[in-house]
């Protein structure tokens, strides 16, 4: 009977303490992505584009796609092409998924993945990749929000190589806006 009565005052312990500890704002226990997911559109086509890390606007690409061996590569062209620079934010358990709009004669694979070299590339939703988008601090001389894309899996951001949308080694870092 003791040890019952000594476990029940410990237990009555430890919660009086942990209740009467700090207290926390939800925000701050949060994943950066959770957050996040407030700064974006959830299911609404966006025109997907990207400037330099200086925002300088000469340096906008928007979203178009190639194929290369069978599949299809998101990149990032001077030229827009309407119907293949929109992109939409699915959300998804830790964050967000980046599903194109349309996609050039690959109807099935729309969603962003990334290859074992850094590539991003088109592929069913099982087997999506998941992100976190942040919104940047703005700045003077562009007038459009802008944005940190990170893969969870790996934490890297996303930039582009040879204008394909890459993350990891040769990567020119970019921010990204979503109109």
């Amino acid at each position: 009977m003791k040890k019952v009565f000594f476990s029940l005052v410990c237990l009555l312990g430890f919660l009086s303490v942990g209740l009467s500890g700090p207290k926390v704002q939800a925000a701050a226990i949060l994943p950066e992505n959770t957050s996040s997911i407030t700064d974006i559109p959830i299911n609404t086509p966006r025109l997907m584009s990207s400037v330099n890390t200086n925002n300088d606007f000469n340096s906008m690409l928007y979203l178009n796609q190639t194929k290369y061996a069978g599949w299809y590569y998101p990149t990032m062209q001077k030229q827009r092409e309407p119907w293949y620079d929109q992109i939409v934010f699915e959300k998804s358990p830790r964050g967000v998924y980046i599903r194109v709009l349309q996609s050039k004669e690959n109807d099935n694979k729309l969603y962003f993945n990334i290859s074992n070299r850094g590539y991003v590339y088109l592929d069913r939703k099982e087997n999506a990749r998941e992100f976190s988008v942040t919104k940047l601090t703005p700045t003077n001389n562009l007038h459009y929000d802008t944005f940190r894309v990170t893969d969870l899996s790996t934490g890297q951001s996303l930039g582009i190589y040879n204008n394909y949308i890459t993350i990891g080694s040769g990567t020119i870092p970019r921010n990204w806006i979503f109109v």
